[in-house]
């Protein structure tokens, strides 16, 4: 019975063995990175993704499925729960450092980045978020502060690194105050990039009809839009933005290493709003399948996606053993974008009465909610009323709006803010196999480093003997 049970757990490894994909299996040295960061996006936020896609086209397997080769720890050095620029200087540098801390250590020191490391290396280097391009993920791989709010101070440290491709929002920590920017220290970025030779383009039309490199390219103010907003916009998908980078960046002979985060899993993550995140993960993996597309064809590019941390501590099934997934098809707009839609009625002298009839109707074509409860629209009267008694914003009625479809989809959250959950790691191509298991963010930067041969140790010197000077 013993060598029986045995021969059954051997031959069930050889069978599970054999049911992985060969491509998933490879091992040596790439060429290439191509480094994707889901910000905020947790397990359970794939999940609904993958059911959402059984549900619509009868496909129940994500892109990324078959790569899922290990889990994160993401906390920082000084608390349990993350936040990104902790976690993206984890992955940036293979150190642990303090919430708010970006590209240094947890003393304050700077440290050497990936990005600064592939382009001592002579590798052409592309960053991109659909977050301001100085928020706090793309600024771990770029910048060096111990305040990762100090986006103007990123601004023009980006733009000295040598980065061949910066595109994403955040355009106002680049121009000066008198151009509608933040900077108060007179000294435009943009034109400071114009004469170290970059082009620049601010539209999805500009970007795709005659970029070339050097690129910087700022589509929005500062966040860029949820894509469930984007077509309110001129501005490009996360795809459009990986699809120039990665032609320009590949080029050439030289390798190249590009750094991609998605900003809007973590913003509807914080706001609770689960088709907004929907959306978000499926335009991930549609870059995910053009990352992929370029490896396998390619053969020396390394593919890693993963995230920073966790937000929202989504839940699926929270009423019991069903979950709706189609409540979430109609949904149109995000309720951010909703409720900022109904501040500027507030601003622009409307009146509560118009508001609540606006509200009515909206909510069923917007949301495909009908029929909500009497309490429900109680609520939100008062809200409205209270808007305009004290000049508050509508926040609050978004808020009721997620909840209900929540409650609806049978989807519940723990927080509005980050969770402790570890994270998922997807890997394809050589050096893949390095990334298997659970490991800490730390390991994940300094294995990395080590697969693609970039030496973080020699620019830490650089960095801290310029310091010194």
């Amino acid at each position: 019975m013993k060598n029986k049970f045995a021969a059954t757990i051997a031959l069930s490894f050889v069978l599970l063995a054999s049911c992985a994909p060969a491509d998933h299996e490879q091992d040596g040295m790439p060429q290439n990175l191509i480094l994707l960061i889901s910000d905020g996006c947790g397990p359970t936020s794939f999940t609904m993704a993958r059911e959402y896609g059984r549900l619509v086209t009868g496909d129940g397997e994500l892109v990324l499925d078959p790569y899922l080769i290990g889990t994160v720890r993401t906390y920082p050095s000084d608390t349990r729960l993350a936040d990104s620029a902790a976690s993206a200087s984890a992955y940036a540098c293979g150190v642990k450092t303090k919430k708010g801390y970006v590209g240094v250590d947890s003393t304050g020191t700077p440290v050497g980045t990936l990005l600064e490391a592939a382009e001592r290396a002579g590798f052409r280097t592309g960053l991109i978020s659909t977050s301001g391009i100085t928020d706090a993920t793309p600024a771990a791989f770029s910048a060096h502060n111990m305040d990762r709010y100090a986006q103007t101070e990123t601004a023009a440290e980006q733009i000295r690194q040598g980065i061949e491709v910066l595109l994403g929002g955040g355009r106002s920590f680049f121009q000066t105050v008198e151009d509608g920017g933040t900077r108060e220290d007179g000294a435009d970025q943009i034109e400071a990039a114009l004469d170290l030779g970059y082009a620049f383009v601010s539209n999805r039309d500009e970007l795709l009809g005659d970029a070339r490199l050097p690129l910087l390219g700022l589509f929005a103010r500062d966040h860029m839009a949820l894509e469930i907003d984007r077509d309110e916009t001129d501005q490009p998908s996360l795809s459009d933005m990986f699809g120039v980078a990665l032609e320009l960046l590949s080029a050439g002979e030289e390798p190249f290493m590009l750094v991609v985060e998605t900003e809007g899993t973590d913003d509807a993550g914080h706001d609770n709003d689960a088709a907004a995140n929907l959306r978000e993960i499926l335009s991930y993996e549609e870059t995910f399948r053009m990352a992929l597309d370029f490896a396998r064809q390619d053969g020396e590019t390394l593919l890693v996606a993963t995230s920073d941390h966790d937000t929202g501590g989504l839940a699926i099934g929270t009423g019991g053993y069903e979950w709706s997934p189609e409540v979430l098809t109609p949904i149109q707009v995000s309720t951010s974008r909703f409720a900022s839609h109904l501040s500027r009625q507030l601003m622009e002298g409307g009146n509560p009465d118009d508001t609540k009839a606006f509200i009515r109707t909206e909510v069923e074509s917007l949301f495909g909610l009908s029929d909500l409860p009497a309490e429900l629209w109680r609520e939100i009267d008062a809200h409205v009323d209270r808007a305009f008694a004290g000049g508050r914003t509508m926040g609050a009625i978004a808020d009721l709006i997620n909840e209900e479809i929540s409650r609806r989809a049978g989807l519940g959250w723990s927080t509005s803010g980050h969770t402790g959950v570890d994270v998922n790691l997807y890997a394809f191509g050589p050096g893949a196999l390095r990334f298997r298991g659970n490991q800490d963010n730390t390991v994940v930067g300094r294995r990395l480093a080590e697969t693609m041969r970039l030496d973080l140790d020699a620019v830490t010197s650089e960095l801290r003997a310029s310091a010194a000077e």
